[in-house]
């Protein structure tokens, strides 16, 4: 029977640890520095961080590896496929039983699928390697509501890994800024592909751009489609 399992390792610097566990799906609660996982059923997922994890993907293994170089202290979440975990994410203050709309604004709070449907809608065929603009950060003055992130990358040789990230500025890597979404890996006969696909909305705080940054191997083939609330 499968059942919530918490575990914390120290991943030796540079090497990897390999954990025998059945499980759906692993989330990283907390790290002191970068980190891959990889499955018996997937492959390898890089530069995640706390926050990052995969769902609804079986597994009887993983295996960490250390990408900081340092000793890495990791804590890893595993659930059954019918566990749910409605958190926040950020704070915020509640005065008088009522949140303001600056503090709103100011956090980075999962917000009601009954958010209205329209607002702005961005289609982008050209991903590269390294970092992808969606909304820059000046462009998001009162906060927003990411509605919806659909992406698709795949590449025929090697296989591209898409991170989405919420940052006041520039990403410089794909650990640098607030985790928003991670890709799930495709297998095809050849070459190799990743999707993103946002399952609930997310508030992005004022001053903060929305991006995506692809590693590993640059796309040839891709397609994307976002679509945002202005606050």
């Amino acid at each position: 029977m499968k059942e919530l399992q918490q575990y914390t390792y120290t991943v030796p610097a540079n090497g990897s640890v390999q954990i025998p566990a059945t499980n759906d799906n692993f989330y990283v609660q907390a790290s002191t520095g970068p980190v891959a996982v990889r499955g018996n059923t997937f492959g390898r997922m890089r530069a995640m961080v706390a926050g990052m994890g995969l769902r609804n993907v079986p597994f009887d293994r993983l295996e960490l590896f250390d990408e900081s170089g340092a000793p890495n202290t990791v804590t890893l979440l595993m659930t059954p496929a019918e566990f749910v975990n409605n958190t926040f994410s950020g704070s915020v203050t509640v005065v008088g039983g009522n949140l303001t709309d600056a503090q709103l604004r100011a956090s980075r709070v999962m917000v009601s699928e009954a958010e209205p449907s329209t607002g702005n809608l961005v289609t982008a065929l050209i991903f590269a390697l390294g970092l992808n603009t969606i909304i820059a950060p000046a462009a998001n003055v009162n906060g927003l509501i990411l509605q919806k992130a659909n992406e698709w990358v795949y590449a025929a040789a090697g296989t591209p890994a898409l991170y989405m990230l919420s940052k006041a500025t520039n990403p410089v890597n794909a650990a640098d800024g607030e985790g928003v979404a991670v890709g799930i890996g495709i297998g095809y006969s050849t070459g190799g592909g990743q999707y993103i696909d946002l399952q609930q909305p997310v508030r992005i705080p004022a001053g903060h751009g929305v991006f995506v940054w692809c590693n590993n191997t640059a796309p040839t083939l891709r397609a994307a489609a976002y679509r945002w609330i202005a606050l």
